[in-house]
């Protein structure tokens, strides 16, 4: 079945470098933020796929880079003001955390954790400011309109793809679950509702992004700070127990090992498994070779490379080699 669905969403997508403007700024925990780009006519995108953003200060020219050098010196001196700030020159990729298109514009939602250069730099941008954002990029998560049942497992900054497919599950009217584990509870870039999660891995209305959808929810965290102390594959291997040889598909984004994990678990029950890899990269179109992952062949039980940019993110987790 997956390998159909892998084929099928492999179809050229038009993609394209676009001037998104930021609406919104707004801080969902303690380092994560969501921002809200207006973007015109911004291409068709899915669940799964990715963006990458540009900081404004190096706006789309890129021309102006010129640097001031002489052999005897030990390294060029850069005469651009954005060079000379030492700020990310390369764009950054950002899973689609959600979208809604209005008019003759589109509204395009993404996630990111304060943990860097490019990120604290984001941090300090306000509503207006000019963004590049190049995209849809990669494929998507291709769930058949047959599947009984679909449960999203979400990890720390894997968590955006799950709500952009929670949107699309909901609206195909796919009976859905998701698990979302994070390191603790103030990390956890979602809003808590009601009761909040349960200690015990049963899937409640607890999760603001999910119940308005009608999709319950179990929270995880490492250190027990906020609804099932553990590991959020624990829960998952928990929940198909439950369910006793479920026909459903479990898709996933996360930390690799997170993933490599949940790959495991979905194996142990027989369930198929897809996966968004969290790998990093430059270009985000299969030139600068960074985001390569080991990728068995079904046919001939031998293994090649795969690009996670152009062939991914997402893959069917029976055929990644995890190292």
């Amino acid at each position: 079945m997956l390998k159909r669905m892998n084929e099928a969403n492999h179809r050229p997508q038009r993609r394209g470098i676009f001037s998104a403007r930021l609406r919104e700024q707004h801080r969902l925990c303690t380092e994560h933020y969501r921002l809200t780009l207006e973007i015109a006519e911004f291409p068709f995108s899915a669940p799964g796929q990715f963006v990458e953003l540009q900081l404004p200060e190096l706006g789309l020219a890129t021309d102006h880079l010129v640097h001031e050098w002489s052999p005897q010196d030990r390294a060029p001196a850069f005469s651009d003001p954005y060079l000379q700030k030492s700020l990310p020159f390369l764009r950054r990729p950002y899973s689609i955390a959600g979208r809604r298109d209005i008019g003759g514009h589109s509204e395009i939602s993404v996630i990111y954790r304060v943990i860097g250069k490019f990120t604290s730099a984001l941090e300090r941008l306000t509503a207006g400011a000019e963004i590049s954002v190049l995209g849809p990029l990669g494929n998507s998560f291709a769930v058949p309109l047959d599947v009984p049942r679909v449960i999203l497992v979400g990890g720390g900054v894997g968590i955006p793809p799950m709500l952009y497919l929670a949107e699309d599950l909901a609206k195909r009217h796919i009976p859905t679950m998701a698990l979302i584990g994070v390191q603790r509870h103030d990390l956890l870039p979602l809003r808590i509702i009601g009761d909040g999660p349960s200690t015990l891995p049963v899937p409640l209305p607890c999760i603001e992004e999910f119940a308005r959808r009608q999709i319950p929810a179990i929270v995880t965290t490492d250190d027990g700070s906020l609804g099932v102390r553990g590991r959020v594959t624990e829960a998952l291997d928990f929940v198909l127990q439950q369910l006793a040889r479920p026909k459903v598909l479990v898709c996933c984004c996360g930390p690799t090992a997170m993933m490599r994990a949940t790959a495991a678990v979905a194996a142990h029950h027989q369930v198929d498994c897809m996966a968004s890899l969290e790998q990093p990269m430059a270009c985000g179109m299969g030139t600068c070779q960074s985001c390569v992952v080991k990728y068995k062949l079904p046919e001939s039980g031998e293994w090649c490379y795969k690009l996670t940019c152009t062939d991914g993110p997402v893959f069917n987790c029976r055929d990644i080699i995890w190292n």
